[in-house]
C-alpha cells in the first residue's frame, strides 16, 4: 500500500484547461467556489506508468504506429485478476471511450426504433446516447427504500412481458448511487433477459473504484456461470479509475457472433482505426496500476468514512460501496428549490444535478470526493452550515 496516497498524488489542476476546476471559476460568481462535480479525480498518476508514457510521448515523433504487441495480453490478464473471469481476443473491439462504445453498438446492432430500458436514477448519456441514435428509451425507476436504491425485478418484469424490449442498460457498480448489484440481482436479471430475449448491456466503467471490503462482480462473469453470455454486452474502460477519461479509449466484449459481426461491418464501413496513442495510458494501467489502484480505493475510502462520521445524522444519501461519488438527498433544506441550485448558492459547492440523472432528482446533488483531505474538510464545514427548512 503506497503511504499518504492524497499528499504524494494530490496534484493541483488550476490552471490546467480543468473542466472541473477552471471552466468552472470562469463560468460561476464565487471566488471560494468548490467544485465537486463532474467525474474527474484530483490525483495524478503513478511514477510507474508516468515513466514509461514519458519515454513514448517525448520522442517528438507522433506518426503511424501500432498496438502494443502483448496489449491483448495484458487487458486479458487484468480481467483475470480483477474480474476472475477469462477474456479472448477475438470477443474484444475498441472505442473512443466508453459513451462512444454504446454509439457504437446502438448504430451497428439495433433498428431505429428499438425499445431499450435504462434505470433511473442513472448516467444521463445513457439517455442521451440511446435517442441520438433513433431508439426509444423506457426509464425504469430503482425502488428506493432506507436509502437504499433496488431494482424493482416485478415491474421490469411487467416491462419486458408487454413490450417489446430489445436491450438493458446497467451502470454496474451503479452511477450516481454508488451501489453494487449483487451477484443474484445480475443472475435474476440475467434470467429475465434470457426469458424475453432481451440483451444485457452492462457498462463497468467504475468496476475497479470499491468501497472497504465490498464485492464487485463483472454481468460476464455471472454470464459465464449461467451459459448466457452471448446475451452480454460488457463496456470497459479503466478512464474513470485512472483519472485517464480525457484520453478516450475503451472496450466493448461479446461472445454473440451477431453483434460482432455487426461490429466488425459498422467500424470498417466508418474507416474506425484503433488510437494506438490513446491506448498506451490504459496499456501501462494494466501492467504498473496495480499498486496504485489499491492505495487511491483506500485514499476515497478514507475520505467517505470522514464524511460519513461528520454528516451521517444531517444528511441523507445511500451508503457509498462503489465509485467516488457520493449522491446526497437535501431535500429537508432545500424545499422546492432545486438541489444544485441550494448548495451552489448557499454553500458554493458546485456538484452535479440530481435532475439529470432522472426526472425525480431535483432535490438530490452528486458529489465527487476523489480530492484531497483539506478539500474534504472544507466540504464538511460548509454542509455543516446549511440549516434545515423549519417545519411548523
Amino acid at each position: 500500500m503506497i503511504e499518504n496516497f492524497s499528499k504524494q498524488y494530490l496534484t493541483d489542476r488550476h490552471n490546467s484547461d480543468s473542466v472541473k476546476w477552471d471552466l468552472s471559476s470562469k463560468t460561476l460568481p464565487y471566488d471560494d467556489l468548490l467544485p465537486m462535480g463532474i467525474a474527474d479525480m484530483d490525483f495524478r498518476l503513478s511514477d510507474e506508468v508516468l515513466k514509461p508514457l514519458r519515454t513514448e510521448f517525448t520522442s517528438g515523433a507522433y506518426g503511424y504506429r501500432y498496438l502494443k504487441e502483448d496489449y491483448y495480453d495484458v487487458l486479458i490478464d487484468w480481467y483475470k485478476r480483477h474480474r476472475d473471469v477469462t477474456i479472448e481476443k477475438e470477443d474484444v473491439f475498441f472505442a473512443d471511450g466508453a459513451i462512444h462504445a454504446l454509439y457504437t453498438l446502438f448504430y451497428s446492432y439495433f433498428k431505429p426504433g428499438a425499445k431499450i430500458i435504462s434505470f433511473e436514477p442513472g448516467y444521463p448519456r445513457f439517455k442521451t446516447a440511446v435517442e441520438s441514435c433513433g431508439l426509444e428509451l423506457i426509464s425504469h425507476d430503482l425502488r428506493f427504500q432506507n436509502y437504499y436504491f433496488y431494482i424493482d425485478f416485478d415491474k421490469l418484469e411487467e416491462d419486458l412481458s408487454t413490450q417489446n424490449i430489445e436491450a438493458i442498460i446497467l451502470c454496474s457498480p451503479h452511477n450516481p448511487t454508488g451501489r453494487i448489484w449483487r451477484k443474484d440481482e445480475l443472475a435474476r436479471l440475467l434470467k429475465l433477459c434470457q426469458m424475453y430475449q432481451t440483451y444485457l448491456i452492462c457498462d463497468e466503467v467504475h468496476m475497479d473504484v470499491i468501497i472497504d471490503e465490498n464485492k464487485a462482480v463483472s454481468a460476464l462473469k455471472v454470464a459465464k456461470e449461467l451459459d448466457l453470455e452471448d446475451i452480454v454486452v460488457t463496456i470497459h474502460s479503466v478512464g474513470k479509475t485512472f483519472n485517464i477519461s480525457g484520453i478516450k479509449h475503451a472496450h466493448i466484449i461479446t461472445t454473440n457472433p451477431n453483434i460482432k459481426k455487426a461490429l466488425s461491418e459498422y467500424q470498417a464501413s466508418h474507416y474506425y482505426t484503433i488510437k494506438s496513442y490513446a491506448a498506451l495510458p490504459t496499456y501501462y494501467v494494466y501492467k504498473y496500476g496495480d499498486e496504485w489502484l489499491k492505495a487511491m480505493r483506500h485514499a476515497v475510502s478514507h475520505n467517505y468514512h470522514v464524511i460519513d462520521a461528520a454528516l451521517s445524522d444531517r444528511f441523507a444519501y445511500p451508503p457509498l460501496e462503489a465509485t467516488y461519488l457520493m449522491f446526497f438527498n437535501l431535500k429537508d433544506y432545500c424545499g422546492d428549490e432545486d438541489a444544485y441550485e441550494y448548495l451552489l448558492r448557499t454553500a458554493h459547492i458546485q456538484g452535479n444535478p440530481g435532475i439529470n440523472y432522472g426526472r425525480l432528482g431535483k432535490s438530490w446533488v452528486r458529489l465527487n470526493i476523489a480530492t484531497g483531505e483539506e478539500n474534504i474538510y472544507d466540504f464538511i464545514s460548509r454542509m455543516k452550515n446549511l440549516s434545515k427548512i423549519e417545519t411548523l
